[in-house]
């Protein structure tokens, strides 16, 4: 009786699904991720989608090898979408409102009216930083406090109180020494609103940005230790618990003794136009209006899934095949940039380096996006990452993708089993550039695209 029930399931399910598949394509309605799969199970391998229809997903969509040989396509033009409306904007003062419960941070971008829009940093849009009066920790102490002149004191200057149980190491990875008076307005916050804070850290051409912990004020009553949550940090079961072998990685001093710093997701510092910040507490968006701007009619958009398409093969020698997209635009996708793993580097915004994308494959081959566009996302637009060969992006447009455009292969490189030695004794590339290699992708095919409004997340 069970299995006639289950069998009467499926036939209805299979019904409205032919039915929502009409000539036209599927309905806005359908679930995407379930079409597909069901289209494949009935082996039907095209899905059409709606001439300007537009899909919005609760996660991304997965594909594996059992989605070889699919084709999504529209004939005219349909969209798959990773964003949410934000309504019923209202004036308050020299803002724009609107509730709305986003969750936790991060929130890198709001799209309104079709252009992007930045959290607020207390430097300005893209920074003009705070010099930090503080040079490596050194031996339970802190050295060398640049002066407002410039001039740097090597002399032992502050004594600080350290928190209960913290070590040498937590304060090298994750505290910083700062004059009280370029933290006033910090100092001003509760602690809730102070653990939605960011601080940013400007070293040449790394800037990597962690999240506050806490503000300790110092005895000089001038000074305080600010702590926050690295992402830099060494594994100690790795490099052990003494000091010595971690000043080798300068945390937060690995390229200046000195490192600039301002301070990002800050409320007072809402005032260019087109910034916003989220209020985590009030469950409320805040925003700065451009010019001819209307509460009333105002159309934000904020992006709430990390990629749209997730396509991942069984291994690079078993990879998922002959996958095809044509017509479609892929829309609003966000980057994130807290990471539970404390010894991770990935917050890296160099180069991007570690930045997936909108859409995005592993272990695949002959995959083509043809005819399509990727816009408003905070990543790259299409990755394809290790063991990725023979696919293509042609006559497509790329519309401000905060990473990049396409990003092509994995930031690692092949391990020392496959690795050759060159004449000179260094270690190169395999001879090897196949598919055997998992961590490698080649023959990757970026033709007569277009990439404009290039945008950064910030």
């Amino acid at each position: 009786m069970l299995c006639r029930l289950e069998g009467i399931f499926v036939a209805i399910f299979a019904l409205l699904f032919i039915t929502a598949c009409s000539k036209e394509g599927l309905d806005e309605s359908v679930d995407l991720q379930t079409a597909i799969d069901t289209a494949v199970a009935n082996k039907k391998y095209e899905v059409r989608l709606k001439d300007g229809a537009t899909y919005f997903l609760d996660k991304p969509i997965k594909l594996n090898n059992s989605h070889s040989g699919l084709k999504i396509f529209a004939k005219n033009g349909a969209t798959i979408s990773g964003g949410r409306k934000i309504q019923q904007w209202r004036k308050e003062g020299k803002f724009f409102v609107a509730d709305y419960d986003a969750g936790d941070l991060p929130i890198a971008s709001l799209f309104v009216n079709g252009k992007r829009c930045y959290v607020p940093t207390d430097g300005g849009k893209f920074g003009t930083y705070k010099a930090s009066m503080l040079r490596r920790f050194v031996g339970g102490e802190y050295y060398g406090v640049r002066t407002k002149e410039g001039a740097t004191s090597r002399e032992k200057t502050i004594d600080f109180k350290r928190l209960k149980g913290e070590s040498d190491i937590d304060i090298y990875y994750e505290a910083t020494l700062v004059r009280n008076e370029d933290i006033a307005e910090l100092l001003k916050l509760t602690p809730r609103e102070l653990a939605d804070t960011y601080i940013n850290f400007h070293m040449h051409w790394y800037s990597p940005r962690y999240r506050i912990k806490s503000i300790t004020s110092n005895p000089d009553g001038k000074t305080s230790v600010l702590r926050f949550v690295s992402t830099m940090r060494l594994s100690e079961k790795v490099f052990g618990k003494s000091l010595k072998k971690h000043r080798k990685f300068k945390s937060i001093y690995r390229f200046t003794e000195e490192p600039e710093y301002n301070f990002y997701n800050v409320k007072y510092a809402l005032k260019n136009k087109g910034d916003f910040f989220y209020d985590t507490v009030q469950k409320k968006f805040f925003y700065v209006p451009r010019e001819n701007e209307s509460a009333s009619t105002l159309d934000a958009w904020l992006p709430v899934l990390p990629k749209l398409i997730d396509g991942e093969g069984k291994s690079s020698t078993e990879p998922m095949k002959n996958v095809s997209f044509e017509n479609i635009t892929f829309q609003y996708a966000k980057r994130t940039f807290d990471f539970p793993d404390r010894c991770s580097w990935h917050l890296a915004t160099q180069s991007a380096c570690r930045t997936g994308g909108m859409v995005s494959f592993r272990n695949i081959d002959s995959v083509s996006l043809t005819g399509c566009k990727f816009k408003n996302c905070d990543t790259y637009g299409v990755e394809f990452n290790r063991g990725s060969w023979n696919s293509s992006v042609v006559d497509s447009e790329f519309d401000d993708c905060g990473s990049g455009g396409v990003r092509i292969g994995t930031e690692a490189t092949p391990s020392s089993k496959v690795r050759q030695k060159n004449p000179e004794g260094k270690v190169d590339m395999p001879e090897r550039n196949d598919n055997t290699i998992p961590s490698l992708a080649g023959n990757i095919k970026v033709h007569n695209n277009i990439i404009h409004n290039y945008g950064r997340w910030d």
